[in-house]
């Protein structure tokens, strides 16, 4: 078995090249232990593959054994001896070098010449006949010369070779100065080439042996001389011809003729050469070595041998696995990439399950001569808690499985010569070597038959599997096969549960129970569950014992009744605890000093035995509602189960913004969570024992809430049963097992929204709804006596609602809000808001409460909080204030900011407010664009209301016959006892809202133009030139407004041509759709910031909403003058480099000359150019020149006087004057950058139309009359 269950070390490593150092005093002598040092240590892989040992001189080396002159009659006795692979790796090397302190320039060279010479024969002599290469490496610590320049010597290495017998390339000098590395890697080199020669000779040697050979008695020698020939190519780091030597072996191997009884050499072997191939491919191509191994598997799987040795034959395939496993484990280190389904994970498992199949095997063969004859049925079991009915197996599936002791192993035998090592690997100690077909001593053959039975019995097989399986889930969980895992974990629980080894046994079965848990395996699940119940009972794991014990009993488990009724009976009480004063056992339990340490199960992922839900009546409740929460609980148990308690936890919040009710104390009940003063923990408790049967349809304990205890979300957080159970050492002890419902019903938005079973509507869910309504009935009301249902649900159909949001009480107030729309820009907007109270009793502490939003903004302020979302939004939607703060809504402009409009929006208008009572409060609104808007009003007072005190009762539903013999649905009631009730009654904060949409519309349309003192229509000013601001203000709304004055508020540089305006639009009423129109006359002073456009200001209009007497309702007060500023104007801007006036009459006569004077003035500050040319019409006539060109000194002017002669009458044309400047000026751009920017702009605008008159009116001559005196 040896052979079998280990692979020998020297098969494992890589095979190198044998190099033995001699002549090196590493522990005297400081160089040679550097040079020790450089050949043993840092063997990188860019250097040769060599092993270095150091010898000293007179080493003794493997002899020559005698090798026989011819094979024909030749028997091999084995395959592969055990130290031939030893010998080659360790003992016997391929070069010895021997080194040896010597200079060229040595003084007593003869004496180290000889000493030399010494070493070597003592070497040569201890070698014997091997061809190991013996070569020579000198040692010199002076400086190098080449030893073709010195001729000293190149004699002296021609003396030392020929005295030691040596060729001149088997003579090195290693220099022992910085350069030493670099000599010690060249003579590396040479030394791998060497031993390459040496393998390659070996290797020819062997191959000359197989021309003696034949196939009908020599096939073993096949077999090894391959083997021999393919480890020398390995030697010499020829892989593709081991591997090649390799198969070549292997395939040999297989076509021997094998006998049973040497069948276990052949094997042996055959791993051997398998583990070769299948390393080498690993390393050349992988894929191939799988294919490999799998046919080595196929051919070796039914051989099995000897059939009282036939877990021989598992051990011998679960090493083949575990080593190939190792060899993939490698690979993937280095460049394989595993797939899911091929990796090393794979081939553990499987030598895990033949370890298991050699176990089973052991059982059978090895036992003693005496009980080989006793049936199974007649093995004692060992305890369990589950007691023995009957003292047989359990058949049943997945019943609980008890692990009887292992067959006691057979005596062991004398050692004498059954524990000798034999020469060859393979063969049995106590047979004579060779492949002999018959057994020469069967008393012998027996004896050591027995001898390995009796060591095989005992093996501790679970520490063998165990490893191996350990390898297996740790590849599985590598290459995420989760699934996969389960069985090897499984497995490992398994073999430490055999090994009695409960507290590990119990950690493996805790990892894949929640996976069968989860899953639809009823058998797997009820398996592991009973495994850790018997683990956890042994190793005294009360908790884990409780949990298994109640997920045993569950419906999901596969025990027959039997085997449930046995472990319900061993865990829990079966003390009737109805019969049990629980008063005078708290009592007791309060006056002890140490009570009972009670255990805690947590079931929220258990599939117990007790089954649990929690629902809310409904998902949402008012402040002045019952809350009604009903705890159903089944139990699946054979025997009734006796509830000590149930106890409820809840989590409710108290924040301040969503509070629904206002405490008349400032006790707060519960505890606060995490520190936290918004999120409180409350507990209901059914303190009464009770009884869960199995017969009963379901239990329902009804509590109604405390309402001061609510707020607007209440939550189940967990439930809790307390039950008595019994410890392994007999006591009674309290176990709390708890459900999470945070878990099972998580919080989410979804699990607010979404409908349960009994919120779809269809006939069965309605029903089922009508059942819980009829519950909560019963609880307010209990009858005295059993009450007959028409129906009752199944248990599958009730489902989790642990969510309930608690709402504010439906306000009965009267709100109503009156206004004349539409609403008009910064007009300030009045709303009268009604408030009546429709209540049955007084309210207290009315606050009005009044936000303005933008129409798009509406549903992202309603998210916000108060204030936050009046800031966000105040300064584009508008302003609202209460009546009494309409004073600061009229000085708004700047001063109420966003934070202050929204403390005006908010106050208390009254105190109390009796029943049908009315209470009216004006609002402002100013709105500063148009648009739509929300104006939302709420209005929230106090009020007392009646509520209903906190009780809880309990419901037992049923099925029994009636008196008639019919079955029927009956309930059970049992109301809680407690004290009398007492009326009680909270302060509730109620909430009325009010909303309305309003259309924001300006109230003017306005536009304006400029025009040139004649009324035309201009698009440019020019400076210090008079124009006319016409302004057109239109009555854009539905009502009549009233102007109080609409005046222009003049920009900066701009004035009025006579320095003070002209009132023209005050004191006047547009009706709808009417125009108002004013004019000014106005200037701009200058242009000396040198822009393009000029601000001339913007508009401002005070004005006021005019309402009919008749629609005009007395409680509206009186509207309020407001300013609104229109937009801003402007105008381009014109700076003409020269000014041209004109100076004529007002009116002509036909026929009578029209004297007119042209003034050119020069604004420029050099000289200018002016072209003048009048254009003829034909209603004048032109005296004078019609060209005249003339210069501008820089600011001057210049008069042109010109006559025309009217010729007809009427509104006629002047002639055109027109000014052309000249192309250049006496300015030179070059020398003054500011006259080039002059000019620049002077040709850009000299072309555009001057503000100058263009038609005259001329009169006809009054006709004379001639009369005779």
């Amino acid at each position: 078995m040896e052979d079998i269950e280990k692979i020998p070390q020297e098969l494992q490593l890589k095979p190198k090249c044998l190099i033995y150092l001699t002549g090196l005093d590493i522990d005297n002598n400081h160089s040679h232990a550097s040079v020790w040092k450089s050949f043993s240590q840092n063997r990188r892989s860019d250097r040769a593959p060599l092993k270095f040992r150091n010898v000293p001189v007179d080493h003794q080396y493997p002899k020559t054994n005698s090798k026989p002159s011819h094979y024909e009659w030749y028997l091999p006795k084995g395959l592969i001896k055990r130290k031939w692979m030893r010998k080659h790796l360790d003992e016997l090397p391929a070069v010895v070098a021997i080194f040896f302190d010597l200079e060229w320039d040595e003084k007593q060279w003869q004496e180290k010449l000889t000493e030399c010479v010494q070493r070597v024969e003592t070497v040569r002599s201890n070698l014997q006949s091997r061809d190991s290469k013996v070569v020579v490496v000198l040692l010199q610590k002076r400086v190098p010369v080449p030893v073709a320049d010195d001729i000293n010597a190149t004699e002296r290495a021609q003396d030392l070779c020929s005295r030691c017998q040596l060729p001149v390339k088997h003579l090195f000098v290693l220099q022992l100065t910085g350069f030493m590395f670099g000599c010690i890697t060249r003579l590396e080199t040479e030394m791998h080439d060497m031993a390459s020669n040496y393998y390659h000779n070996a290797a020819k040697r062997v191959k000359s042996h197989r021309t003696n050979l034949n196939k009908a008695n020599h096939q073993l020698l096949f077999v090894r001389h391959e083997f021999k020939i393919a480890f020398f190519d390995e030697l010499k780091q020829d892989q593709n011809l081991a591997l090649k030597h390799y198969r070549q072996a292997y395939n040999n191997l297989l076509e021997l003729r094998v006998h049973d009884l040497h069948i276990l050499e052949v094997k042996v072997i055959a791993g051997f050469i398998n583990y070769k191939i299948c390393r080498l491919f690993f390393q050349l191509q992988a894929s191939e070595s799988i294919a490999q191994f799998r046919r080595h598997i196929e051919f070796f799987t039914n051989l099995v041998g000897m059939p009282e040795l036939a877990f021989e034959h598992e051990a011998w395939l679960s090493k083949q696995f575990e080593v190939f496993g190792e060899l993939f484990d490698d690979a993937t280190r280095l460049s394989v990439n595993p797939l899911l389904t091929q990796h090393p994970g794979l081939y553990y498992q499987e030598a895990a399950r033949h370890t298991e199949a050699r176990r089973r095997l052991a059982l059978t063969l090895c036992q003693p001569e005496d009980s080989a004859s006793a049936e199974p049925g007649d093995l004692a079991p060992t305890s369990l808690p589950i007691p023995d009915r009957l003292g047989k197996q359990s058949t049943s599936p997945g019943s609980v499985v008890r692990v009887s002791p292992a067959p006691q192993p057979p005596a062991p035998l004398p050692a004498d010569s059954l524990t000798t090592t034999t020469e060859f690997y393979g063969q049995r100690p106590w047979r004579r070597p060779g492949h002999n077909l018959d057994v020469t001593d069967p008393a012998q053959e027996r004896k050591g038959i027995r001898f390995a039975q009796a060591n095989e019995a005992a093996v501790v097989h679970s520490n063998l599997i165990i490893p191996l399986l350990a390898c297996a889930c740790r590849y599985f969980e590598r290459y995420k096969a989760c699934r996969m895992k389960l069985y090897p974990a499984f497995a490992i629980a398994e073999e430490y549960l055999r090994k009695e080894d409960y507290e590990n046994a119990l950690s493996q079965y805790s990892k894949v129970i929640e996976e069968f848990r989860s899953g639809d395996w009823s058998l797997l699940f009820t398996s592991v569950c009973s495994r850790l119940f018997e683990c956890s009972w042994k190793v005294g794991n009360h908790v884990l014992s409780v949990s298994s014990a109640l997920e045993l009993l569950g419906p999901h488990s596969t025990l027959n009744e039997i085997e449930k009724l046995h472990i319900q009976e061993l865990i829990f009480q079966d003390v009737d605890l109805l019969q049990v004063d629980w008063n005078l056992e708290r009592q007791d339990a309060s006056s002890t000093e140490t009570t009972p340490k009670c255990l805690t199960v947590d079931a929220t992922h258990l599939r117990s035995c007790i089954d649990v839900r929690a629902e809310f009546l409904r998902p949402s409740f008012a402040i002045d509602e019952p809350v009604h929460l009903l705890i159903y609980m089944k139990s699946f148990a054979p025997l009734p189960l006796t509830v000590h308690s149930v106890t409820v936890s809840l989590i409710h919040k108290l924040s301040s913004s969503s509070a629904s009710l206002v405490r008349e104390s400032e006790d707060v009940p519960g505890a606060p969570i995490d520190g936290s003063h918004s999120v409180y923990t409350t507990r209901c408790e059914w303190p009464v024992p009770l009884q869960l049967l199995s017969s009963d349809c379901l239990k329902a304990i009804c509590f109604d809430l405390d309402p001061q205890m609510l707020a607007s979300t209440v939550q189940v957080e967990s439930l809790e049963v307390i039950l008595l159970t019994r410890t392994p050492g007999g006591e009674r002890q309290k176990c709390t097992v708890t459900w999470s419902m945070l878990l099972l019903a998580p919080h989410t938005p979804e699990a607010m929204t979404s409908p349960t079973l009994t919120d779809r509507s269809c006939k069965y869910t309605a029903r089922v709804a009508d059942f819980k309504s009829e519950l909560a009935k019963l609880c307010i009301d209990p009858p005295l006596a059993e009450k007959s249902l028409d129906f009752l649900p199944k248990w599958e159909h009730l489902a989790n609602r642990t969510v309930a949001s608690i709402n504010p009480r439906d306000s009965k107030l009267e709100l109503n809000l009156r206004h004349c729309p539409p609403v008009l820009c910064n007009e300030e907007y009045a709303v009268l808001c009604c408030v009546q109270n429709t209540e049955s009793s007084e309210i207290s502490s009315l606050l009005l409460t009044a936000n303005l939003l933008e129409r798009s903004t509406e549903k992202a302020a309603e998210s916000l909080a108060g204030q936050e979302s009046q800031a966000t939004n105040a300064d584009q939607g508008g302003f609202v204030v209460l009546g009494q703060y309409r004073a600061q809504l009229l000085q708004k402009s700047g001063a109420l900011t966003t934070a202050g409009a929204s403390s005006l929006s908010e106050v208390q208008v009254c105190a109390t407010l009796a029943p049908e009572s009315e209470f009216v409060c004006p609002l402002f609104l100013r709105c500063p664009s148009p648009g739509d808007r929300i104006l939302r009003v709420d209005a929230s007072y106090s009020l007392r209301i009646p509520v209903q005190p906190p009780q809880a009762t309990l419901f037992t539903c049923s099925y029994h016959k009636r008196a008639d013999g019919t079955n029927g649905c009956f309930v059970e009631s049992s109301p809680l006892s407690q004290k009398p009730k007492v009326a009680l009654s909270i302060i509730a904060k109620c909430t009325q809202s009010k909303r309305v949409q309003l259309t924001v519309l300006p109230p003017f349309d306005f536009s304006w133009r400029i025009l040139s003192l004649q009324h035309s229509l201009i698009t440019t000013i020019i400076p210090e030139k008079p124009f006319v601001l016409e302004a057109c203000i239109r009555n854009a709304s539905p009502w009549n407004i009233e102007i109080a004055y609409a005046k222009p508020a003049l920009g900066p540089g701009v004035d009025f041509l006579d320095g003070r305006s002209d009132p023209q639009l005050t004191n006047i009423c547009l009706q709808s759709s009417e125009v108002a129109t004013g004019v000014q006359v106005l200037i701009v002073l200058d242009n000396s910031a040198n822009t393009d456009f000029v601000s001339l200001g913007h508009y401002v209009i005070r004005w006021r909403r005019l309402r009919s007497h008749l629609s005009q309702d007395p409680s509206f007060p009186e509207s309020s003058f407001s300013q609104t500023d229109l937009k801003p104007l402007s105008c381009p801007l014109t700076d003409l480099s020269f000014n041209v006036e004109l100076q004529m009459p007002a009116q002509a006569l036909m026929h009578t000359p029209l004297p007119l004077k042209y003034t050119l003035e020069n604004k420029t500050s050099f000289l200018q150019e002016l072209t003048v040319s009048m254009e003829p019409v034909p209603g004048f006539m032109f005296c004078g020149r019609q060209l005249v060109s003339t210069r501008l000194l820089p600011n001057s002017s210049q008069q042109l006087d010109f006559t025309l002669l009217p010729l007809r009458a009427g509104y006629l044309e002047l002639p055109r004057f027109s000014v052309r400047s000249g192309d250049r000026s006496l300015g030179d751009p070059l020398l003054d950058p500011t006259a080039a920017a002059d000019l620049a702009r002077t040709s850009a605008k000299d072309r555009m139309l001057r503000q100058l008159r263009s038609h005259i009116f001329v009169l006809p001559l009054r006709q004379v009359t001639l009369t005779d005196n």
